[in-house]
């Protein structure tokens, strides 16, 4: 495929939740009860693996670690509304070779608890936030803000990283600091204040991490304050990478460069000291490795950057990395000459062979369903069909054919309705759509229709593997299907399987431009991508791949699962 020659192409990030600050964040009295800086936050219990298989619900994903040294990009959606199990777990061994399997359960989470490390080890999981004076803070962004803004810019901050915390479940937030206005303002945030007494950060985390041991934590996390562009879902990945540890444990989040430290998690909150200051990042590894602790890398761009200059200032500004998903320019590329796919054929290889060396990082190749249902041997004889009387007596009705209504009927979980010859079903998988993705068209023969990917998310994981392997570049992979809307005339694509990225973002907690605050804003970015593929292949040109160019998805172990709405939150079924 003619491409445009290979430059690198930066991971892009989205900007602070909040300008302002976190919104209707608690205020905690005295000491700080975890309640309080937990209250409001909505929660449903655990159901059973089967429940949740029947359902077709995704099951919470731990982030990915390895040990010390070897840095694994992770980037998880958070579900809201519930911190039970989801389902089964697509786990991914490595962001270069994703190999989708199934998996049991996980543990629910229980509220207050915090998350599991390894069996039957419940944490009580407290965080800690430094904060330097606000008259010496960022004292390197002299050149483009003045004290005040400088002030301002520091509990913008902290609020941002405190809202994080309070999202992602944390039981208790301290921030520690010299100054009045910043103890104030973490007050007003719902953390519980500290007063510092030493000079120093290090010092000051050990006066906190006392305070935190004798309130009962069992855990503690670290993040400074300085962290703009810091989620739910990236202090969700620090602390799931403490998930499966059976003694002393720490998980290091670097900085950029590689060099400082801006994520810690330790348990028990003892298990290292603090070495916060230039080279700490390998500060931290070297000392687990002198005392036994296990330690494990978390590398997260959105815990990566820091806010120190009047460069990263203008880079926060930049729309690629201010606003996620927010391009300059997106390109849409079809790929010419894909030969007829047959079953059994190495499609992954087909596609990166297609596709060729020019992929850039940050490239989203969509590929249709059809070619791959036909490599994976998901085609149907409609002459191997023994129609059941239900589909005889519903063909005959309206003149449709009672073998493809069986096998309809066969892919179907549970039928949504039935009218004017049109089946309207839930798929195995959970997808709800005409006739549970059966098709005829696009298929060799007049006796075959297509069916469905049996893992469409598996099958997205393969590409993907094949493509990195080939072009060397960080890609992501949406498997497309046709679907109709209601209230709307004709169809567009949707993403039914995903590799390599998060189909969702989630802007909930945020500000639109008036300052109305965002509550029901989830944009389904794997469905765009999709639909903006089908715009250059077309219906009937033979063309089932394309690339999309300057999109900045989040990067991640999505599924196409997490484009379902609950059951109890769908209104139509």
């Amino acid at each position: 495929m003619p491409l445009e020659p290979r430059r690198e192409h930066r991971a892009h990030t989205r900007r602070p939740r909040d300008a302002g600050g976190p919104p209707a964040l608690l205020r905690a009295e005295g000491r700080g009860e975890p309640d309080r800086w937990r209250e409001g936050a909505q929660g449903a219990g655990g159901r059973d693996d089967a429940h949740a298989r029947a359902r077709g619900l995704r099951a919470r994903r731990r982030p990915h670690v390895r040990g010390a040294g070897d840095r694994v990009p992770h980037r998880p959606l958070r579900r809201r509304g519930g911190t039970g199990d989801r389902g089964p777990r697509h786990a991914r061994e490595d962001h270069g070779r994703r190999d989708a399997r199934r998996g049991g359960p996980r543990a629910p989470r229980a509220r207050g608890s915090g998350a599991l490390l390894g069996p039957g080890r419940a944490l009580s999981l407290y965080a800690v936030v430094p904060v330097k004076d606000l008259a010496g803070a960022k004292s390197r962004l002299g050149p483009v803000l003045d004290p005040r803004g400088r002030a301002t810019l520091t509990l913008t901050m902290m609020r941002n990283v405190l809202s994080a915390l309070r999202e992602a479940e944390v039981e208790r937030a301290y921030v520690v600091s010299p100054d009045p206005d910043v103890l104030d303002a973490a007050r007003a945030a719902g953390a519980t204040p500290l007063r510092q007494r030493s000079r120093g950060m290090n010092p000051a985390l050990e006066e906190a991490r006392e305070r935190a041991v004798a309130d009962g934590a069992t855990s503690l996390l670290v993040f400074p304050a300085d962290l703009p562009l810091l989620r739910a879902a990236d202090v969700e990945a620090v602390v799931g990478a403490g998930d499966g540890g059976r003694g002393r444990l720490a998980a290091v989040a670097p900085d950029a460069a590689g060099k400082g430290t801006n994520g810690l998690l330790l348990s028990p909150p003892d298990a290292l000291p603090f070495l916060f200051g230039a080279d700490s990042f390998a500060a931290h590894l070297g000392a687990a490795g002198e005392r036994g602790v296990e330690a494990r890398v978390v590398e997260r761009p959105n815990v990566g950057f820091d806010l120190d200059t009047a460069d990263d200032l203008r880079r926060l500004a930049e729309p690629a990395v201010a606003a996620q998903g927010r391009p300059g320019e997106l390109r849409v590329m079809p790929v010419p000459g894909f030969p007829e796919v047959r079953s059994g054929e190495d499609l992954p290889g087909l596609v990166a062979r297609s596709v060729g060396d020019d992929l850039r990082a940050g490239d989203v190749v969509v590929v249709t369903h059809k070619v791959i249902s036909k490599a994976e041997g998901r085609l149907v004889d409609l002459r191997t069909i023994e129609p059941s009387a239900f589909a005889k007596g519903f063909g005959a009705r309206w003149e449709k054919d009672p073998r493809q209504i069986e096998v309809v009927l066969r892919e179907s979980r549970r039928i949504v309705r039935m009218e004017r010859g049109i089946i309207i079903s839930e798929t195995h998988h959970g997808f709800v759509c005409a006739n549970a993705g059966v098709d005829a068209s696009n298929v060799p023969g007049e006796e075959t229709v297509c069916l469905l990917p049996l893992d469409p998310d598996a099958s997205a994981a393969r590409i993907r593997d094949a493509l990195v392997a080939r072009a060397g570049a960080d890609v992501a992979v949406v498997v497309s299907d046709s679907f109709g809307r209601p209230w709307r005339n004709g169809i567009t694509d949707v993403a039914v399987g995903v590799a390599g990225m998060e189909p969702l973002i989630d802007y909930r907690g945020g500000f639109d431009p008036h300052g109305h605050p965002l509550t029901a804003s989830i944009l389904a970015v794997a469905d765009e991508l999709a639909a903006a593929a089908e715009l250059v292949m077309g219906k009937t040109d033979g063309i089932p791949v394309a690339v999309v160019r300057g999109y900045a998805y989040g990067r991640g172990d999505g599924s196409g699962k997490d484009l379902l709405m609950e059951p109890e939150k769908d209104m139509f079924r």
